[in-house]
Parts: structure tokens; C-alpha cells; sequence
């Protein structure tokens, strides 16, 4: 807890560092500046190639630019959610407390938040800014309140997935945020820097959630299995296709080598999941927890694809 409180309270060093958007950054003239750019950029030696991840992927900026629009629908989708519902959705928090007034007014309040965070990452103007204040709003009122539940579940069931949850969110936008600066043609070496150290948030929190799940995979397989559509045969079969699969897809964010190739691989499987398993699944059953999955989903696959995205400016040759 202590250090997501640090890490929370580093949001404000961040965003007073030359981390951008999409906005022209004020070092376009970097390139014929090599002697400058050299004295304020972090040494060669910390910047490992492999950090961005070594196999080439096609396409690498289209599915980045997809995944980071799919986050901020799923911001705008969480956003509404706290107007219909009354509550913070975003991260399953818990519910608000009881006996305490102002639920309402809190609910609005975020959803206002992440409404506007999420408008902001949809047509990028201050999204790094905005991905930022997301992060901590889900990391402070979703992940931290969410741990004392997990701990109390000692079968590893359903309080350790809304915890995996609520940091799949908060540590992803911190990984979209640094998505966005890698994205600028602009970015200095410093900000590469700082960007891959965000994206790195990102895929660790995202891996780690994915490992988990596909644990709980195999320790709850009866009951998973039931959430396989029914069209689809062989339901045990494809509950731990799915496990090793999640399991495969954690490690391999986590791991710098494969990260962007898991980023990708993971994005589209979750898509996938979105239109085969969550939509109809919304639609037949209606209520709130499936509709909540939906935008889950979307945000989920957003992210993992926000993070395939490699540094274009400065050193970016260096790159995978």
C-alpha cells in the first residue's frame, strides 16, 4: 500500500515532466541537436533495446491508436455507469460506505471525471494528463480500498478478481499514458525514457491480473465453464484453453522480450471475448454486473493494445 501511494503521489512529478499528448512537444529541433539532446537524455546503456519489446509487430501504431481510443470509450462507458448505477464502477470498488452521506454526489462527481478523462484520450488533447488522473482516481478509490477484501477471501475467488480489476485499470492508463508520449515523433530520449518506465506500470499490472485469472481458471472451472456461450462445444476444453492462454499471455507481458507480441496477442483475444462471450451475454441477461464486464472488456483489450505501441522520436531507430 505504501508503494501505491508513492506511486500515486509520483502522478504530479510526471505530468510536471515533458510528458505529452499528442501536441507538438517544444523539441522539434532536437535532431540537429545532437550535443544538447546527449547531455540531458538518460545513458545509452540504461535504455535496452528489448524494454520495447525485440519482435517486430505489423501494424504496431494502427493497433496502438485503437487501443487507446478503446480505453477512453471504456472511461466514457464507466463515466455513464456511475449516473445510472449511483455508485463508482470503474475497478469494482467496493460499495460506498454505509451510513456515510454524499454517495450521490460522489458518484457524479467521478463519473464526470472519467467522462471527461476519457473524451480527452478519444481525441487526444491532454490525454497523458488525463490517463494520469484516471489512474490514481481508480487506484486510490478502487484498488486500495479492495485490498483488505482480497485478503479476507481466502479461496482466491471473486474480491482477489475485482482487485486485479481495479489495478488492471489503474496501472494500465498509466501504461496508455505512456503509450500516447511513445506515439509523438517528438518524444526526447528523456521522455522515451519516462514513457517506457509508465508503459512497464502497465504491462506488469495487466500480466499480473491475466496470470491471476488464469489461475482462478483452473481453481473455479466448473463455474467458468458455464460462462462459455452454448453454441460452442466442449466447454471444459475451452475454460483451460482460455487459463493457459491468460496464464501465457501474463507471463509474456511481463517478460520486456515478448511484452509487445503479448500486448497483441492479448488485446485481440480479449476483443474476441468481447463480441463472442460479453455483448450477448449484456444483451440476454441485462444487468448491471454483465454490462459492467462489457465495458471491462473493451477497456481490458484497449489497454493490452495501447501498450504494443513503439517509440517514434528521438532514438526510436533503436527500437523494436
Amino acid at each position: 500500500m505504501c508503494r501505491l501511494t508513492w506511486f500515486t503521489g509520483s502522478l504530479v512529478r510526471w505530468l510536471a515532466g515533458s510528458l505529452h499528448n499528442r501536441q507538438p512537444l517544444e523539441h522539434h529541433q532536437q535532431a540537429s541537436q545532437p550535443a544538447n539532446r546527449s547531455m540531458s537524455s538518460p545513458p545509452h546503456d540504461a535504455r535496452p533495446s528489448r524494454a520495447s519489446g525485440a519482435i517486430a509487430i505489423p501494424r504496431a501504431d494502427m493497433l496502438s491508436r485503437f487501443g487507446r481510443f478503446a480505453v477512453g470509450l471504456a472511461l466514457i462507458g464507466f463515466g455513464a455507469a456511475n449516473f445510472v448505477v449511483g455508485d463508482f464502477v470503474a475497478g469494482r470498488a467496493p460499495v460506498w460506505p454505509a451510513g456515510l452521506p454524499g454517495q450521490l454526489g460522489w458518484a457524479y462527481l467521478t463519473g464526470f471525471l472519467l467522462i471527461a478523462a476519457g473524451l480527452c484520450i478519444v481525441t487526444g488533447r491532454w490525454a497523458v494528463r488525463a490517463a494520469l488522473v484516471a489512474a490514481a482516481l481508480i487506484g486510490a478509490w478502487a484498488f486500495l480500498r479492495q485490498i483488505p477484501h482480497a485478503m479476507l477471501d481466502a479461496q482466491f475467488g471473486g474480491e482477489w478478481t475485482k482487485l486485479g480489476k481495479a489495478l488492471t485499470f489503474s496501472g494500465g492508463l498509466v501504461g496508455v499514458a505512456g503509450s500516447f508520449t511513445l506515439y509523438s515523433p517528438h518524444a526526447t530520449d528523456a521522455d522515451i525514457h519516462r514513457a517506457w518506465l509508465m508503459r512497464a506500470v502497465g504491462r506488469l499490472s495487466l500480466g499480473a491480473f491475466l496470470v491471476a485469472s488464469g489461475v482462478q481458471h483452473f481453481l473455479f472451472t466448473p463455474f467458468v465453464a458455464t460462462l462459455v456461450p452454448a453454441w460452442i462445444p466442449s466447454p471444459i476444453f475451452w475454460t483451460y484453453f482460455a487459463a493457459v492462454a491468460l496464464i501465457a499471455g501474463g507471463i509474456g507481458l511481463v517478460l520486456a522480450v515478448t511484452s509487445r507480441l503479448a500486448a497483441t496477442l492479448v488485446g485481440l483475444m480479449v476483443l474476441t471475448w468481447l463480441f463472442v462471450l460479453h455483448i450477448p451475454r449484456g444483451l440476454t441477461m441485462n444487468n448491471q454486473n454483465e454490462w459492467t464486464a462489457v465495458i471491462e472488456a473493451l477497456g481490458v483489450s484497449g489497454i493490452a493494445l495501447a501498450l504494443v505501441q513503439r517509440a517514434r522520436g528521438a532514438r526510436a531507430g533503436l527500437v523494436a
